[in-house]
């Protein structure tokens, strides 16, 4: 089984191609983890100080509207960018997406909170893909409510 020691920034092509394939063991490196948590802190004190996009205002055409509780606007931003449309991508290309994913946050310029970096690398290492779509909408205008993932 690979082994993989993720740190926000020493992801090279061949180790992805090689954790994206088989299953994987992870460590996140613990200078990794502070900096997401460094990073979360300081969008949340940023956000009591002022409007941050997408954290105290809404995205898109609502960035001018201001939203009261962070944590449901954290939810609806996940719901709106959960669907997609096309053909299924196949398992090491989502794997190998998300690794990518995770150790961009690791980097901690997101301001993510911290609890979801366990949450995405905890499975991560075995994932496999029933229905993940090759298109993500663009917005509302592109994705009505109604439209659904199709289940697989």
């Amino acid at each position: 089984m690979n082994q993989a020691i993720l740190d926000g920034s020493g992801l090279g092509a061949l180790e992805l191609v090689s954790l994206s394939g088989a299953p994987w063991t992870s460590t996140i490196a613990p200078g990794a983890l502070e900096r997401v948590r460094r990073s979360w802190e300081l969008a949340v004190a940023s956000a009591q100080r002022r409007p941050v996009y997408g954290r105290t205002t809404g995205v898109g055409s609502n960035r001018s509207v201001t939203l009261g509780n962070p944590t449901e606007q954290d939810r609806r931003l996940l719901r709106s960018h959960a669907s997609g449309s096309g053909p299924g991508v196949p398992t090491r290309t989502v794997r190998a997406t998300m690794i990518v994913r995770l150790n961009q946050l690791l980097n901690g310029g997101s301001g993510i909170h911290p609890d979801v970096i366990p949450a995405i690398a905890g499975p991560l290492p075995t994932a496999t893909c029933r229905a993940c779509m090759a298109t993500v909408p663009l917005g509302r205008r592109t994705c009505p409510r109604s439209l659904k993932s199709p289940s697989r």
